[in-house]
């Protein structure tokens, strides 16, 4: 073979000779008939891939697209309802399929046009958006799950500002702490935003005793009317809550008040955060409990809500100031951690106070 190759050569003059367009390709297959083969063809390597690669670029995939997946509804009052059309087209070579959805608030998907939306097709989805209660800029979201391998989800977004028609000033009612035995009264402006027919209060409504609310001005016809909110004498020492319900002929509205009644007993902090903690192990938060009183005070027992945190009391001066250890269990188990602590006393003017905790056991 070698010596006929040499032989070849000699006859072309010494040039290497190079076959074009078919002949080339020709040429090539016949050079690779080699006798170490056993005679079989060896396949060049652009060969044996093109196959796979064809195959890959070949295989059909849904591609799930939408023109305008944020709608802005603009400004509606509290209440109104809010809906969009959104369309869900398939720009693929597949059958796209919408398998499901997630919404991130008190949104309703309604049943879209078709759930198998065949390639260049267009799926017709309404979600509507209750705007009861809110009040301010709003973003609500829905998550459509697909079989799309480029898009697994969708976010398609509703948002924009939610008008109250009844508002109150302020917000909330605060009494920050409020020595024991004694009253204090706040005052709240109710004001009608929406305008209209003339705004009137039809009831009143809250829940703990020693709160008490009352309408102090009576007359009728105007845009806004006010509330006076006293906590009474008789409130026991301690944190309080309260929420009060307005109900007017535009809309209801709920008013947070709270507060905490000072007595010779005093704990601090008032309540207790673990915080995110990855491990319970070692996690130990404290509180201070002092007697501003004329007359000592012993701590008769200390007990937990949960059993993932327990207490435990150390003196520091008898009959005056305590310190108390809340542990977090090691076998605490994963997740959202809320409770209390109970501290029972020998005084009968506080014989039990409350420290609430919370906190989330596990990684984020």
């Amino acid at each position: 073979m070698k010596a006929g190759l040499k032989h070849e050569a000699a006859r072309l003059g010494g040039r290497r000779w190079r076959p074009a367009g078919r002949l080339a390709a020709a040429s090539l297959a016949v050079a690779l008939w080699l006798p170490s083969a056993g005679g079989r063809r060896i396949q060049p390597a652009y060969a044996q891939q093109a196959p796979a690669a064809a195959g890959a670029a070949a295989k059909a995939a849904p591609l799930a697209v939408v023109d305008r997946p944020v709608y802005d509804f603009g400004a509606v009052w509290a209440g109104e309802p809010v809906s969009h059309v959104f369309h869900l087209r398939n720009q693929g070579t597949a059958p796209l399929e919408l398998r499901g959805y997630n919404p991130s608030c008190g949104c309703t998907v309604a049943k879209p046009s078709r759930t198998l939306v065949p390639p260049g097709q267009v799926s017709e989805l309404s979600i509507s958006y209750d705007t009861r209660g809110e009040h301010g800029r709003q973003n609500a979201s829905v998550e459509v799950l697909t079989n799309d391998p480029l898009h697994p989800t969708l976010a398609l977004q509703l948002t924009g500002t939610v008008k109250p028609e009844v508002e109150a000033v302020p917000s909330e009612v605060a009494f920050g702490k409020i020595a024991r035995a004694t009253s204090q009264s706040r005052e709240v402006a109710v004001k009608d935003r929406k305008g209209g027919a003339p705004f009137a209060l039809r009831s009143l409504s809250n829940s703990n005793p020693f709160i008490k609310v009352a309408r102090i001005d009576p007359d009728r016809g105007s845009d806004s009317f006010t509330l006076k909110i006293t906590v009474t004498a008789a409130m026991p020492a301690g944190p309080f809550a309260d929420t009060v319900k307005v109900t007017t002929n535009r809309a209801e509205l709920d008013l947070d008040v709270f507060g905490t009644v000072t007595g010779p007993l005093e704990v601090e902090p008032a309540q207790v955060s673990f915080g995110v903690v990855g491990s319970p192990k070692g996690v130990v938060r404290l509180v201070r409990f002092r007697n501003r009183g004329a007359h000592p005070v012993r701590i008769v027992r200390v007990e937990s809500s949960s059993r993932a945190v327990s207490a435990s009391v150390e003196t520091l001066k008898p009959g005056e100031e305590y310190k108390i250890a809340l542990a977090l269990s090691p076998d605490a188990p994963q997740g959202q951690l809320r409770g209390a602590i109970t501290i029972t006393t020998d005084d009968a003017r506080q014989a039990v106070l409350t420290i609430p905790f919370y906190g989330i056991v596990g990684r984020l």
